[in-house]
């Protein structure tokens, strides 16, 4: 059986879970490692940096893609910078099969703005992953090119580690974030259908009920995104709804560029327009997959979830965490 313009039916014990406590949550996060790293020194560039700050299955890659149209803003693939100290140290981390794919936005992104084909780009990272190379100074090497007023940053995995997001702060006291939250229910249909936390390494060491892990991921991320955000200048914090963003795309964009102190653009409401004929590598893109399945921005994403009884139930730390997100307040 099919659902109308949803596809086919799901039966309803896929989303059947436990919910957790405070105490199940407190273990979940000590699984999370806590790099360090050398003390943080500021860096300077010449355009402005914005971060999206997500949880996973939460439309960063739509996001992504419809700020790109705008020709005052690059906004390219996944970068997986902040969570390492070296190339090196992200090399050895994203090598494996399952993860290597994200170690191609930085190469791509380099050699579209300093004119080099892949293979050069590749052997540039080849070279700085030899020698060791802070992972950061990509910011300021391809500032030199750099033509745009902002580059954007969409990596949903730096809201796994609060480390992550401090440093962050510490290295670029001048960035803008983009707060990005999906209704927690939709964010825990997206990660048992994509099966997502099978490859996420440190859900793996999780040994209580694992059905409560899509849910925890939800939580993990926005306790650390709110934490680190606490205190924010206002004038470098944006909130974005993805429901806004894929019910009335014209005015969630308008919003943002606004925030960005940029003109609206048009072309950002319609990702897909210029896109339809561009080959994609599967096994290379380092973001969301799922954007290029369609042709257009799928409203009836926002509320799918609401069809499936189990998925309404949520924990009280997620409540406890929507009542900070201005359009989630409950």
């Amino acid at each position: 059986p099919y659902i109308s313009g949803l596809g086919p039916a799901v039966d309803e014990n896929k989303y059947k879970r436990s919910l957790f406590n405070m105490s199940q949550f407190a273990e979940f996060q000590t699984l999370i490692q806590k790099p360090t790293f050398p003390a943080p020194c500021p860096i300077y560039t010449g355009y402005q940096l914005v971060f999206i700050l997500s949880s996973p299955r939460s439309g960063s890659t739509l996001l992504q893609r419809m700020l790109d149209q705008h020709p005052d803003i690059e906004s390219p693939e996944e970068l997986h910078l902040l969570h390492y100290d070296t190339y090196a140290q992200r090399h050895a981390a994203l090598v494996q099969a399952e993860a290597k794919h994200l170690l191609g936005g930085t190469v791509r992104l380099r050699a579209k703005l300093n004119g080099l084909s892949i293979d050069e780009s590749r052997l540039i990272e080849a070279n700085f992953i030899k020698s060791e190379e802070p992972a950061l100074n990509f910011f300021v090497e391809i500032g030199s090119n750099f033509s745009k007023q902002y580059l954007v940053d969409k990596t949903p995995s730096y809201a796994y580690s609060k480390t992550t997001l401090e440093r962050i702060s510490a290295h670029f006291p001048q960035a803008r974030f983009i707060y990005l939250a999906r209704h927690p229910s939709a964010v825990v249909k997206s990660l048992i259908d994509s099966k997502l936390q099978d490859i996420i390494p440190f859900t793996r060491r999780y040994k209580d009920d694992s059905s409560a892990i899509p849910e925890m991921i939800w939580a993990l991320c926005h306790e650390n995104i709110q934490s680190v955000l606490l205190g924010t200048d206002k004038s470098r914090l944006h909130y974005v709804s993805y429901e806004d963003l894929v019910t009335d795309p014209t005015e969630a964009m308008a919003s943002i560029l606004d925030f960005l102190q940029l003109p609206f653009y048009s072309d950002c409401i319609n990702p897909y327009g210029n896109n339809q004929n561009q080959q994609i590598e599967t096994n290379e893109y380092a973001g969301d997959l799922k954007f290029f399945l369609e042709n257009k921005v799928v409203n009836e994403r926002a509320d799918a979830w609401k069809g499936f009884s189990s998925l309404h139930p949520l924990s009280d730390v997620s409540k406890e965490l929507m009542r900070n997100i201005p359009f989630y307040g409950v």
